[in-house]
């Protein structure tokens, strides 16, 4: 199944960024997280295109991994309502999947979990992109001296 191997895929990807993080001296930005990336397979399986044993080998996977690298010390979280998101899933040059259309949904409300225990412990920093344009460089430089800061980000 083409779904397993590319979740398998991206599990490794996102760890093998993890790995270089250990060889890079001074603050390392990633473009995405092994943690939150550990989410899908279970939406995944709740949608039913992964069969138990395949759910079991990615989440084991992940754990591994989530258990033997450095996390983040502290993450930004895109956001942007879920009416926004599947506006603008369903705006791109091919239709929206069936099973994008269940998923997106269902990792919204993941994401929405993780991310308030991240708040909670003070290590993330959520940006509503349907409030902020990030691309707007006078924008981005404002959301950096937020961060700089509210969180001691290096100049």
């Amino acid at each position: 199944d083409l779904t397993f191997y590319l979740a398998t895929h991206f599990m490794a990807y996102y760890a093998h960024q993890h790995l270089q993080a250990l060889i890079t001296n001074g603050p390392l930005i990633q473009e995405n997280c092994l943690e939150a990336s550990s989410l899908y397979p279970e939406a995944y399986y709740e949608l039913g295109r992964f069969s138990i044993d395949q759910f079991n080998t990615l989440k084991m996977g992940y754990s591994v991994f989530l258990e033997t690298l450095p996390q983040p010390d502290f993450y930004i979280y895109l956001y942007a309502p879920l009416e926004i998101l599947m506006a603008r899933a369903e705006s791109r040059d091919e239709p929206l999947r069936t099973t994008s259309r269940k998923l997106i949904p269902l990792m919204q409300k993941r994401l929405e979990i993780w991310t308030q225990s991240r708040i909670d412990r003070g290590s993330l920093f959520s940006l509503d992109t349907n409030r902020i344009n990030i691309l707007d460089g006078n924008m981005f430089d404002a959301v950096l001296d937020q961060l700089r800061a509210n969180k001691g980000f290096p100049a």
